[in-house]
């Protein structure tokens, strides 16, 4: 039903003036707790998220502050027990996800090498925490078998955030995603074309071919939804598949 149509039923059935404080009290209700100001003000200067976030930039996490705080803020609400981040860089999201985490999970990364940052500054796990790395190509049949035989209970939450080509996103994604259980969520890094890729502008980001990509996952029957900090930015976003 279109919003034309919808406002004629409610005006039959309620009468113009209960119409219109229906409106009126729904429009308030959507304003303070689903629009973007209000998500905003969950993710404040602050705030946990973003302090957090804050944190893992200056470790080097190449994020937007305002997403990294809402992708920390949504793995905290879901309170996953197996994680799996694909492309680690230096590490700085990667050691945020256990205090974000259940008190008991498995933890994962997958990277052509470990992050010198990530072994200095990764926190203390207690006994029932486990933390992995694995090292090679994610691409590869033999470390995609190696990450499948530690998540016998299959993967709550996976990040991907390693190679940027159309058809290296894909594969991640094909091949990772079948891990994930119902009921998991899926983000995805550089959703967001840069200036270069729109205008051919010079310009420091570089979201490489992921933006194509998920213009895919979106035509797919997944629910799909965007982080993105500022509208027209460029580069960066985060891409969530909810499972």
């Amino acid at each position: 039903m279109n919003i034309i149509n919808y406002l004629r039923k409610l005006a039959r059935n309620l009468g113009v003036g209960r119409a219109l404080y229906k409106l009126r009290t729904m429009s308030i209700f959507i304003a303070k707790n689903y629009s973007p100001v209000a998500i905003r003000k969950r993710i404040t200067v602050g705030n946990k998220y973003w302090v957090l976030a804050g944190n893992a930039i200056e470790k080097g996490a190449l994020h937007k502050q305002y997403e990294l705080a809402a992708m920390f803020s949504q793995v905290e609400r879901l309170k996953p027990k197996s994680i799996l981040e694909i492309g680690l860089s230096v590490g700085g999201t990667f050691e945020v996800w256990s205090r974000l985490a259940s008190e008991e999970f498995i933890m994962v990364g997958v990277d052509l090498e470990v992050p010198q940052l990530l072994e200095q500054s990764f926190p203390a796990l207690s006994s029932g925490q486990k933390l992995e790395i694995v090292i090679g190509d994610s691409h590869s049949l033999d470390t995609f078998e190696k990450v499948k035989a530690k998540f016998p209970n299959g993967v709550d939450f996976l990040f991907i955030d390693g190679d940027h080509s159309y058809n290296g996103v894909k594969q991640d994604y094909e091949m990772y995603s079948q891990l994930v259980n119902q009921g998991g969520r899926i983000m995805l890094h550089d959703i967001n074309p840069d200036w270069h890729q729109l205008y051919g502008q010079d310009c420091i980001e570089d979201s490489g071919q992921v933006y194509q990509f998920w213009q895919e996952v979106k035509k797919q029957r997944v629910k799909t939804e965007e982080v993105i900090d500022k509208a027209g930015q460029s580069g960066y976003g985060i891409g969530i598949v909810s499972l």
